[in-house]
């Protein structure tokens, strides 16, 4: 039988684990990501170029395999600041959101950087459509069925 002071240890142990891999598999497709993102942007060269001596790069390829044109990749419509900002108060509630925090993930969700302001405008414009409240820096989802209410009576 283990006693507190093995058990703890262990769990300990596990806890380390499981954070030195998380860091690794982050970091692995943080590189992914980036990757992906320089070869989206070098076929939107090749695109450009294609244009430009008047061609469709994707009819005149091929591939090599079959002899099949090519198709285009399915790029993923990235959300809008205000969806990624709602979603995030949403999944988040009945805890705030900072504006700080939510730019940090916005910014390596996207691989981009986001102005200052932005998010902290997004939350300002949700408040007034009464979807989210502030407590100074806290930024809180309002159910659907409590926005009508008015607290201060």
């Amino acid at each position: 039988m283990m006693d507190m002071g093995d058990t703890k240890k262990a769990i300990i142990i596990r806890f380390n684990q499981i954070i030195a891999e998380y860091a690794e598999i982050k970091k692995v497709l943080e590189e992914k990501q980036k990757i992906k993102s320089d070869l989206l942007q070098s076929l939107q060269d090749c695109e450009a170029a294609a244009r430009l001596f008047g061609f469709d790069i994707w009819k005149e390829s091929s591939n090599l395999d079959s002899g099949e044109p090519l198709q285009p990749p399915k790029l993923e419509k990235s959300k809008s600041v205000k969806e990624f900002v709602f979603e995030e108060a949403k999944q988040a509630y009945p805890n705030p959101v900072k504006a700080s925090e939510l730019r940090k993930k916005l910014e390596a969700e996207r691989n981009e950087t986001v102005h200052d302001k932005t998010v902290g405008m997004t939350l300002y414009r949700l408040s007034q459509d009464r979807v989210l409240r502030r407590e100074k820096h806290n930024w809180f989802y309002v159910p659907e069925e409590n926005r009508n209410v008015n607290v201060f009576s």
